[in-house]
């Protein structure tokens, strides 16, 4: 029916093609008439989805002959566990739509949090939101940094401020959001998830870039960052790399992403972290050598939530007023020595694991070679080294000798072809697995 993949492109422009591919191309069309249009979902999910995104603009986008509304009807495949789309959208919902909401962590404040000296500046930023007194220009606020520089803890502490102060905020994980909007789908009850989300004063949002190839998802998060920012509600968010180099997630986003102020935090340098392990090691009871201080901060290297685990596991099981000798401390955290250790994964070892498994060479990897038998190692490889080890797209592109671009592209690639290749995903999964997950 032309109208209908007419209006498939229309979307496109709307929407984003990643989204129409998943939800609109895969309804399967039953029969059709200049004035009938007759649709059938995969699931109620599929159905739902549809009701609640474009069922409202069909009057307007899908025209027949002399410009008239063509009707759709939708139904559920059989086995798709639900009524017709037309009929869930009428079903009686008896339980108010059940969310868990994830309660700030007391112990993450501003106070106990150590500030690299080139971070003084989100600190002063995150004490304006917190007293409300930020420039209204900087919103979003979008914090990004590798694991271990303390975007949660920052972000948990001005949730737990601006509670305090009466401010209304949702603080959750990305991961969250999604697990939400499934509920809010199934249930039928978007007007209520809607209302959760869109009523706060300030959303605070922990790993965004976990929304990548999440289409329904960043379409949802779309309207309600629009809604908010339109009604000047504050907005942070934090992600392991900044907005631009973000993979996976729709120019939109990305683009209101850098409506406001984007802003790096930096690792601990040794002086810094010697203040956390003394921190930590006062608030444990614990009396701390400057040999003990040295040998946790060279050994626990993988982020500073390794280096407070240590401690904590010291608390445990040292005797009181042990000596901390290093001796001592080699053998007490054992365990979880080998643990960090097993845990440094190199770029080196990926590569050298992901040409083993394709049976080719390490040159072959790092090489000039445009043959699939190379370009596709290489590019998985790129990709394990993006979302595993999370290193810049720079650092990235000067370990494998190629520019910036070519990074990004290869990544890019990947992630859209494993949605659909069963076989390059099953590869992926025994990758991660092997380098990551062992025992």
């Amino acid at each position: 029916m032309k109208a209908w993949e007419n209006f498939l492109k229309s979307e496109e422009k709307e929407i984003g093609s990643s989204t129409v591919k998943k939800w609109l191309s895969t309804l399967r069309v039953l029969r059709f008439d200049p004035a009938n249009l007759h649709l059938e979902a995969k699931d109620s999910f599929q159905a739902h989805w549809f009701e609640e995104h474009i069922r409202p603009t069909l009057s307007k986008r899908l025209l027949g002959v002399n410009n008239r509304p063509i009707k759709v009807y939708l139904t559920v495949a059989k086995g798709g566990t639900a009524e017709s789309g037309k009929d869930s959208k009428k079903a009686k919902i008896t339980e108010s739509l059940k969310l868990q909401w994830e309660s700030p962590d007391p112990s993450q404040v501003f106070a106990n949090f150590v500030w690299a000296e080139s971070n003084q500046i989100i600190h002063k930023l995150l004490q304006q939101v917190v007293t409300r007194t930020a420039d209204a220009s900087f919103n979003p606020i979008f914090l990004h940094g590798p694991p271990g520089s303390g975007k949660t803890h920052l972000l948990n502490a001005t949730a737990l401020e601006l509670t305090k102060a009466g401010v209304k905020t949702t603080f959750i994980k990305a991961e969250t959001f999604t697990e939400h909007l499934v509920t809010a789908i199934r249930a039928g009850q978007m007007q209520q998830f809607r209302g959760a989300y869109r009523h706060a004063d300030v959303l605070i949002i922990d790993d965004i870039q976990i929304f990548a190839n999440r289409a329904s998802t960043q379409e949802e998060f779309f309207h309600t960052f629009n809604e908010l920012h339109v009604g000047a509600h504050t907005i942070i968010l934090s992600a392991s790399t900044p907005p631009g180099e973000l993979v996976g997630i729709e120019p939109r986003l990305v683009s209101r992403f850098e409506w406001g102020i984007s802003l790096g935090l930096n690792v601990l340098k040794k002086n810094d972290l010697k203040k956390l392990v003394w921190q930590r090691a006062d608030e444990r009871g614990l009396g701390l050598t400057e040999k003990a201080q040295d040998f946790l901060i060279e050994t626990f290297t993988q982020t500073p939530k390794s280096l407070m685990r240590a401690i904590d596991a010291m608390a445990l099981r040292l005797p009181p007023k042990s000596s901390s000798s290093p001796e001592e401390l080699k053998r007490v955290l054992s365990d979880l020595i080998n643990a960090e250790q097993a845990a440094l994964i190199t770029p080196a070892k990926v590569i050298k694991t992901v040409a083993e498994y394709w049976g080719i060479l390490v040159e072959d990897i790092l090489g000039k070679s445009q043959s699939r038998e190379c370009v596709l190692p290489r590019q998985v490889a790129m990709s394990i080294c993006r979302y595993q080890l999370e290193l810049p797209f720079t650092k990235i592109g000067t370990i494998f000798d190629r520019d910036h671009s070519t990074v990004i592209s290869a990544i890019r690639h990947i992630m859209k072809k494993q949605e659909s290749d069963s076989e390059l995903s099953a590869s992926l999964n025994a990758l991660t697995k092997q380098l990551f997950y062992k025992g």
